[in-house]
């Protein structure tokens, strides 16, 4: 119809291994950039939303720092999805999960465990992709 906009779905892919990362300061990069290109679009009459996919084989090196950026970051137009890749232990991961989850989800992040789904590739896909539409309503509703 007439009021139809046009909404923009990117999704950035940063693929870290051999240890552990700081994924306080990808959240704080991409949301900058996933923020600007939002108000961009809106000046256009558009929208755009931004999707964050971390692989990695390492864990979190500082939870507080990205339970900080988490906050700084959960009104921005952004999705984040933590998929942990291989064989390690990424049960301290979950604060990920936790943290969305007392948020009520107003934090779009997820962490995924790969080796949970390592037989069968639709249920990974699906488990990876399966917050996002909830995501997208929640934030353009806001």
């Amino acid at each position: 119809g007439k009021n139809a906009r046009k909404c923009l779905v990117r999704v950035v892919i940063i693929l870290v291994a051999y240890g552990g990362f700081l994924l306080s300061h990808s959240l704080l990069c991409v949301s900058y950039d996933a923020f600007s290109k939002q108000e961009t679009a809106m000046e256009s009459g558009g929208q755009e939303y931004s999707i964050l996919i971390v692989f990695t084989n390492g864990k979190v090196h500082s939870v507080a720092e990205t339970i900080e950026a988490l906050e700084e970051v959960k009104e921005d137009p952004l999705s984040v999805v933590v998929v942990g890749v291989g064989p390690g232990d990424f049960s301290d991961m979950e604060f990920l999960n936790e943290h969305s989850e007392k948020q009520d989800n107003s934090n779009r992040v997820q962490f995924v465990d790969m080796k949970a789904h390592q037989d069968e590739a639709d249920a990974l896909t699906e488990e990876t992709l399966k917050e996002i539409p909830p995501h997208l309503v929640s934030y353009f509703m806001s």
